[in-house]
């Protein structure tokens, strides 16, 4: 933060020099398109919020007719699971494994919300809160966005809470259910 503030200053006696020593018979509009350039190259450069991670879902021991129809509630974060945002309900769960079975691409839960899973055939409802990420930002920015440094820069999923019990985040964000 320092350096930036030592550039900044830099910057802003190197503009204040050539607009007072500046000829304004030569042409008035010079010192001005060089403000405005040296105003957009300070104010460009800035920090950003890294991009919300997510978590997947995966089904240990529940059957194809279990898992054929889950609805997908999402909730307002910290709210109990009494103020409901919306709802899906989830069809085309896919099975790769011996006895496990993945949520279709698209259904994923990350730190914004609470859910909860009902399984209309199994008859269980899971419940998922206190999703928890390491907040982290980068630099962003350069002259108009040219230049950002901001890749892949994604907020990683620490722990998160199923059926009110803390768990830690597997490898690849996935979130095991067992039935």
């Amino acid at each position: 933060m320092v350096q930036i503030i030592r550039v900044y200053r830099m910057l802003c006696s190197i503009v204040s020099c050539f607009i007072v020593n500046w000829d304004m018979s030569r042409n008035p509009l010079i010192p001005i398109l060089f403000l405005a350039i040296a105003v957009s190259f300070a104010s460009s450069c800035s920090r950003c919020a890294c991009t919300k991670d997510f978590l997947n879902v995966n089904l240990i021991s529940f059957t194809d007719s279990e898992a054929v129809s889950v609805t997908l509630r999402r909730f307002e974060k910290n709210s109990q699971f009494q103020t409901p945002v919306d709802s899906v309900l989830i069809s085309g769960v896919s099975n790769y494994g011996l006895d496990t079975l993945f949520l279709p691409t698209g259904f994923y839960l990350n730190s914004s919300n609470d859910y909860e899973l009902f399984f209309s055939k199994a008859n269980i409802t899971i419940q998922i809160s206190d999703i928890i990420e390491a907040q982290q930002d980068q630099n962003c920015g350069g002259l108009f966005g040219i230049g950002s440094d901001k890749v892949a820069c994604v907020d990683h999923i620490v722990s998160y809470k199923q059926n009110g019990v803390s768990s830690n985040v597997y490898p690849n964000n996935v979130v095991y259910i067992t039935k």
